[in-house]
């Protein structure tokens, strides 16, 4: 049995919870907090299997990401030798995400049933991993030097519309990984929605003065973001140059500059994390130029409407 589920049920998945990260043996954090906040505030919608009134699974979607999580008693289900646990909750949460988005995400671990679900729907996959480098490496770093016409900026919102612009022309457009990836922040109106959900904290806390835009003259040619994640990790979201201004360096100044000031504003941040796809040649070589190492390696699997 498939349900959704409300506030109220959370309390019914302490021990799917428990085994899940014990099982995993990832990191814990407080989900059913998370989920109940999401629910609350309707970015969050969730989907639970039940075996006799016991949870053994539940899918999560999440509305801002436009992304299904899963979440298992792998134990119980080895235990109970059930099959098709994964595809069932994920099918719950794609039917209803796909009536309305155009493009779905899924990052987890993979079983045979779930990939040939994944090939019976038309999804993709891209390679992606998250680079990290420490406090102490960024200030290492040498100080940029803006060239001559060029000076960087705060944040400023009242910006948005021609940093969307940017954003649409350089990478979020079918033409891109990135757009291939992100296909809800395709084009404008996309990219607005993406900066509304940085603006918004909903990857990272967003504090104003800690995101940098490079100016030339006084015109905006690009932006890096840096929120702060839990521990007082900083995250990279987004960083960009128009695709007029590419190939100058600018990018790599953009990038020290912000990581820089960010430090020296959160003295106590042990590190600066970001993501990028793999066959984002030009960025990756840029973050591994500057210090950036490999942390973790991982699957995006996208589904990007009925392409077939």
């Amino acid at each position: 049995m498939i349900k959704n589920l409300s506030i109220k049920d959370l309390d019914s998945l302490d021990s799917l919870i428990l085994n899940y990260f014990q099982y995993t043996n990832r990191p814990s954090f407080p989900l059913k907090e998370r989920l109940a906040e999401g629910i609350k505030k309707e970015t969050i919608v969730v989907f639970g299997k039940y075996l006799n009134n016991e949870a053994i699974g539940i899918s999560v979607v999440n509305l801002n990401s436009v992304g299904i999580n899963l979440f298992l008693d792998n134990k119980l289900i080895e235990e109970k030798k059930l099959i098709n646990v994964e595809s069932e909750l994920f099918n719950a949460a794609f039917s209803l995400m796909k009536k309305n988005y155009k493009s779905i995400k899924y990052m987890g671990p993979v079983s045979e049933t779930l990939l040939k679900f994944f090939e019976d729907n038309n999804f993709q996959s891209f390679n992606r991993k998250r680079m990290s480098i420490d406090n102490t490496q960024i200030k290492a770093l040498e100080n940029p030097f803006c060239p001559k016409g060029y000076r960087f900026k705060d944040y400023s919102t009242d910006l948005r519309n021609t940093l969307a612009e940017i954003m649409a022309d350089s990478h979020f457009n079918e033409n891109h990984p990135d757009g291939l990836i992100w296909g809800n922040w395709n084009g404008i109106n996309g990219c607005l929605d993406l900066l509304s959900g940085i603006e918004n904290s909903v990857y990272g806390k967003f504090e104003l003065s800690d995101n940098k835009i490079i100016m030339k003259e006084n015109f905006p040619i690009g932006v890096c973001f840096v929120t702060t994640l839990a521990n007082d990790i900083g995250y990279i979201p987004e960083i960009v140059i128009s695709r007029t201004e590419k190939q100058k360096g600018l990018g790599k100044i953009l990038l020290i500059h912000s990581l820089k000031e960010f430090i020296n504003k959160h003295d106590s941040s042990p590190r600066v994390d970001l993501d990028v796809t793999i066959d984002n040649n030009y960025a990756s070589k840029l973050y591994s130029s500057i210090g950036f190492k490999e942390v973790t390696p991982y699957i995006v699997y996208v589904w990007n409407g009925d392409k077939k």
